[in-house]
Order: structure tokens, then C-alpha cells, then sequence
């Protein structure tokens, strides 16, 4: 073009409106022959509508380009979640030292070194114990089922059944479960899908809209700050080669009564609830698999979509097999520490069930380590109860974790003893607090200005800041606690420290029954434990105390046939049963209670304790054993019917009169 222009330099160039009708006449042609084109075109595509939408034009000219962005874009995604799952902040160790020192020789968890297998049962099946109590004792259902369990993703999710819900109690495992799942997708152990996407309800509030793109770009390790058209292109045309775990849908604030269109497009700006519903259902990503992990106590919540689900599993935790297994690759190499800790652990009826959940069994042996490790740790009395391990459990992940600790401080005798050093009370008082009125709200993510003073407390986990408004540079940060079950530790403190003889009382009567607070009330009666002077009667009188007769075979199967059936009057009543456990659960946590709820239920005159089909876990047959056991009159004990795995024979074992 340069020389084109030098050559018309020393003629054209001299006649300015030469120039100008050489330019009009050029970009005349230039339009001319675009118009042609079109009108050449046009009636072409009129003629064939497929003309841009055929898949072999797309394949020829942007299928390349597209799958290669893709590529490239699920490349990073799996090195991301490969690199970020491995060593999580959930699992490191509370007794790591400062940099430069090295007082304890702790190391670091990985997901590899750590992960053990759960327990998972298809709608939730019952046990069926034989008739005779010593065969019971060779049962190990929990054992027998572990083959059957899925483990992997193509056995969990497949054309089948590409929409499954998950159930589980606090801490049974649900969301290490999910990011073990997405690890083994990202390092190419699973290839049963191209993309995957891991969403925790926790990070969002309900009242926010958002679309399908911003949806899976605030999905956990997520690798970019955008998602680009050529992949959400690629998601679009491919749903049944795209995974969505939802994580956590109790810990979500939802209305199930919420009235809206469902989104039309990827872009679409809906609330969460309905962009989920909208996944679960098929209207968005139709094709594409979908997961959601809760806890029971949301079941209602969500059982408008029950017939969207193609499978519904229950967590059932750990098995007595790989608790040990859990214990040993807790304690790595150190191969005396590994058979003392085992050992104290399964010798002891409750700890050991305590371990059934997997939560447990990491707060149990992170607890328990230093003091088996100290020098004064022969034939050291380990804990049982629930609320001293949380005890010694907040103690360790405070003191190791926060700097203006002295090392004075940690000691083997500071994990043996409830004392706590004169600065520390007024942090639990704050943290009470948020705990507290969190739970009450229904807030397990909270703001910078919630925890101000207190956010870098060691017992609170900073979460990704969230922008303020769409499109704001503003930012806030938000924190949650290191896990819902100290949260729950917490609001007990607060309970049984600010509140009056005359609130507290009101308080647990009103809400005994809300699922949301049966651990919170189980921490307070341990709590309770240490004060003196305290209501223990707002326990023990909400006790149900209604009986009924009973002929049922299944108490006269050895009764000789010539002989008149022998009727059994049964606690509690099927309406009181829930209300039962949950009490016997808290009272299980103090020593001061028994002997008073001991007493009032032989006053009912009840010679069978009647459990059957309540989805009673080894944890509370143990807290069940440890009330009743001394109940003078019971001849008859009925666990029929509940997942309480190869434990349960040792729990009929112990009630025989």
C-alpha cells in the first residue's frame, strides 16, 4: 500500500479533488461489493434456516476453537482442585509450632494420608439382628454393607440416577465426602465426567440473585475471576458431561413457598434457590448430574423436590474397622502412639462410638495426642463425655493456634484441667455471643462487623470477601466458625453463662424439639455440669412419662405356648420417643443428672424400654445405656429397626436385667 501511494505521489496527490473522488469511488466499491455478497447470500440462508445452525458447520469452523478454550479452561480447573484439596486448612494440625521452634512433633494431615472410607446405606435400611442375643454379637452389618457402598463417582452417578441427595447428621463426613469426590475427578481417577463444580450453600444468602454463570463461578476452587462464552458453550451443549455438587443445604436460609420463573439462559439473574431447583429439576443444564449433601433436619425443607431425586443415601459415618484405620493414619508413623491411642479408644464403649463420626474422630485423636504424648501420659483417664472432649478440643485449637498465648500455658496439665487463664473468659464471651445469636438466625457466615474484635480469634475459619453491591469494589470480609459443632459449643456457653434461672428454663422448653438446637442443649447440660447451683430439673422434668401395654411377639418369642402371653408396659410411647432420645442425650453429658432422672423413671413402672425404628446411631445407644443401665424393673430392651451398626450387640448385652 506504501508504494501504491508513493506512486501516485508526484501526479494524483497534486489535485486534491482527484484524491477526493478516488477515495468516494474506492469506498463505493468496498460497500458494493458487500451488498453483493449479501444479496448472493441472503436468500440462500432464507432458503435453509439451518444454514447457522448446523452442527457440521459448527464442528468445521468453531468446534475447534471452542474445545480447545475448553480444554484448557477444565485443565486448570482440575489442577486447581488438585493442589488445593490436598492439604485443607480443616485438617491441620492444632499442635503445629511457630516457625523456628519445634516443641511438638506434629505434622500436617493430607486428604491422601487422612481420607477414610464412610459408611453409606440406600434410604436409610434397617438392620435385621438375629433373634438370639449371642448371635448379635457376631453381626457386624456395618462391615458386611462397606462392599456394597459407593465410593466412586461412576457408582454413585450415572444415566440412571444423575440426581442424588445425600443425608447426614453434624460431622459425619458429608463435605469431605463431596471434596474427595471432586479431588479423584481432578486428578483423572474419575473420568466419568468432563466438568465439575462444587457449590457450598454456606457461601451465599438467600436474599442475593444471581445467574448460572456467576453461580459457577463462586463454586469452591474455582480457578479464574470470569467464566468465557466458549465454555459456558461447551457446559450448554454438553449437560450430561457436567457434575454440580451442592454442599450443605441445611446451612442455606430457604423458602420453600418461593414463587418465581425459573431462569431462561445462563445470564438470567434468579434467586439461589430457584437456579437450584431449576438444576435439580432438568430446566437448566438438562442432562447435567447433580449431588446435594444436608442434614436431616432440613428434610422438610426440601421435600417438594423429593420426586426430582433418583437416589437418596444416608451417611452412616465410620465403621468399627476403619475408625481404627482412621486412628492409625491419624498417628502416621509413630507406631507407640498409634497402638495407645487405639487402645485407649476402644476400650472405652462410649469414645469409641463417639468416633463413629468422623468429626469426632478427628477432635477426639487431635485432643487426646498431646497428653499421650507428654511424659506424664501413662495410665492417663481419657475423657468420654461429649462436652469434656470439646473442652479439651477448644482448649487445643485456642492455645496452639492463637500468638499472644504464652508457651507457659501449654502443658499436658492445661488439656487435663477445665481451668482457663483470667484473659481468656472475655473472648468465649464474644464468641458466645456471635455463636449464639448465629444459630438463632440462622447465620453460619458472619460479618466483619459481627466478630469485630475477636476476628482472629484461632476458632474461626476467614472466608473469600464478598463484594457489597454488583459491580462495587467495596468489599467485606466474612469468617464462620471451624466447624458448626463449635459454633454449637459456643451458644452452649453462652446459655449457661447469660442467661437467668428464669430464661434459661423458658428457653430449652420452647425449643427442645428444633433440631437446630439438640447439640447446643446437649453441650449445656455438660456445661451445667461444672456450675453449682444450677436448674438441672429444666432437663429432667420434660421428661415423657406416659407408658402403654404391650402383647407384641417380638417380647414373647421364647414364652412357652401353654402359657398365657406376659404383657410388658413400654417407654416411651411412640409420640414421645424423639423428645426421649434427645433428652437421655443431654442428660448422657453430666453426672449430676442421673441419679434424679433415674429416679423418676422408675416411677413410671415401665419393665420395656421401647426404641424401635427410630434411627438410633451407636452414639445414642451409648448415651441411652449410660442413663438406663441402673433403672431398676427393665426386663425387656427394644433396638429393633435402627443403624447402630456391630455395637448394638454389646448395648442389649449391658441392658439385660
Amino acid at each position: 500500500m506504501d508504494k501504491f501511494l508513493e506512486h501516485l505521489a508526484p501526479k494524483a496527490f497534486t489535485n486534491l479533488h482527484f484524491v477526493a473522488v478516488l477515495l468516494w469511488i474506492v469506498i463505493g466499491g468496498t460497500f458494493l461489493a458487500v451488498f453483493v455478497d449479501m444479496d448472493i447470500n441472503e436468500p440462500r440462508a432464507s432458503l435453509n434456516r439451518s444454514f447457522m445452525q448446523d452442527s457440521k458447520f459448527l464442528k468445521t469452523y468453531l468446534n475447534s476453537y471452542l474445545i480447545k478454550s475448553y480444554k484448557k479452561f477444565i485443565k486448570r480447573m482440575r489442577d486447581t482442585i488438585t493442589e488445593e484439596t490436598q492439604e485443607l486448612l480443616e485438617l491441620q494440625s492444632p499442635f503445629s509450632d511457630n516457625p523456628g521452634e519445634k516443641i511438638t512433633a506434629v505434622k500436617h494431615l493430607t486428604m491422601d494420608q487422612i481420607y477414610t472410607n464412610l459408611v453409606l446405606i440406600q434410604d436409610r435400611d434397617e438392620y435385621k439382628f438375629p433373634k438370639n442375643r449371642e448371635e448379635q454379637l457376631k453381626v457386624y452389618p456395618w462391615s458386611r454393607d462397606e462392599t456394597s457402598c459407593p465410593k466412586k463417582l461412576k457408582d454413585l452417578l450415572n444415566k440412571d440416577s444423575n440426581k442424588v441427595l445425600i443425608i447426614g447428621r453434624p460431622g459425619i463426613g458429608k463435605t469431605f465426602y463431596c471434596t474427595k469426590l471432586i479431588r479423584d475427578w481432578a486428578s483423572g481417577a474419575e473420568k466419568h465426567f468432563d466438568a465439575a463444580f462444587f457449590v457450598k450453600f454456606r457461601r451465599f444468602d438467600s436474599a442475593d440473585e444471581l445467574s448460572l454463570r456467576e453461580l459457577l463461578m463462586k463454586s469452591e476452587y474455582f480457578p479464574t475471576h470470569h467464566l468465557d462464552d466458549e465454555v459456558c458453550c461447551q457446559l450448554l451443549e454438553n449437560p450430561k458431561d457436567v457434575l454440580i455438587l451442592f454442599d450443605g443445604f441445611d446451612e442455606f436460609r430457604h423458602d420453600q413457598h418461593m414463587e418465581s420463573t425459573y431462569p431462561r439462559g445462563i445470564d438470567e439473574k434468579k434467586p439461589l434457590q430457584i437456579l437450584y431447583q431449576a438444576l435439580v429439576k432438568g430446566i437448566l443444564l438438562k442432562g447435567a448430574s447433580v449431588l446435594t449433601t444436608t442434614r436431616p433436619t432440613a428434610l422438610s425443607s426440601i421435600k417438594y423436590l423429593s420426586q426430582s431425586f433418583d437416589k437418596t443415601l444416608e451417611v452412616l459415618g465410620f465403621s468399627w474397622e476403619q475408625i481404627k484405620k482412621y486412628v492409625e493414619n491419624f498417628a502416621g508413623k509413630d507406631k507407640q502412639t498409634r497402638q495407645t491411642l487405639w487402645r485407649h479408644i476402644s476400650s472405652n464403649l462410649n469414645l469409641l462410638s463417639l468416633c463413629y463420626v468422623p468429626v469426632n474422630s478427628f477432635i477426639i485423636c487431635s485432643s487426646l495426642y498431646p497428653i499421650l504424648q507428654s511424659n506424664s501420659s501413662a495410665g492417663v483417664s481419657l475423657p468420654s463425655r461429649l462436652t469434656t472432649i470439646y473442652k479439651i478440643a477448644v482448649k487445643v485449637f485456642y492455645f496452639k493456634r492463637t500468638r499472644e498465648v504464652p508457651k507457659k500455658y501449654l502443658t499436658s496439665e492445661l488439656f487435663e484441667s477445665d481451668d482457663l487463664p483470667d484473659e481468656v473468659p472475655e473472648e468465649f464471651e464474644k464468641l458466645g455471643k456471635v455463636a449464639f445469636d448465629g444459630i438463632k438466625e440462622g447465620k453460619l457466615i458472619l460479618g466483619e462487623n459481627e466478630v469485630r474484635g475477636i476476628e482472629d480469634s484461632a476458632l474461626f475459619h476467614r472466608l473469600p470477601d464478598q463484594r457489597l453491591n454488583h459491580g462495587s469494589l467495596n468489599r467485606e470480609k466474612q469468617f464462620c466458625f471451624i466447624h458448626l459443632t463449635m459454633q454449637e459449643f459456643f451458644a452452649a456457653w453462652h446459655l449457661t453463662n447469660k442467661m437467668n434461672e428464669t430464661e434459661l428454663p423458658t428457653f430449652v422448653f420452647e425449643n427442645i424439639q428444633d433440631g437446630k438446637w439438640q447439640l447446643v442443649f446437649q453441650f449445656l447440660a455438660g456445661l451445667m455440669d461444672d456450675k453449682e447451683n444450677q436448674q438441672f430439673e429444666i432437663f429432667t422434668h420434660l421428661f415423657p412419662v406416659k407408658t402403654e401395654e404391650s402383647e407384641s411377639e417380638r417380647y414373647n418369642e421364647d414364652w412357652p405356648e401353654n402359657q398365657e402371653k406376659t404383657k410388658v408396659t413400654c417407654w416411651p410411647t411412640e409420640n414421645g420417643r424423639e423428645l426421649a432420645v434427645t433428652l437421655l442425650k443431654c442428660i448422657n453429658e453430666t453426672s449430676k443428672m442421673n441419679t434424679a432422672v433415674q429416679r423418676k423413671l422408675e416411677q413410671s413402672n415401665f419393665n420395656c424400654v421401647d426404641f424401635n425404628h427410630c434411627h438410633l446411631t451407636a452414639v445414642d445407644c451409648s448415651s441411652l445405656v449410660n442413663v438406663m443401665e441402673n433403672v431398676r424393673g427393665i426386663s425387656h430392651f427394644d433396638l429393633s429397626g435402627n443403624n447402630t451398626g456391630p455395637l448394638a450387640a454389646q448395648f442389649g448385652t449391658n441392658m439385660q436385667a
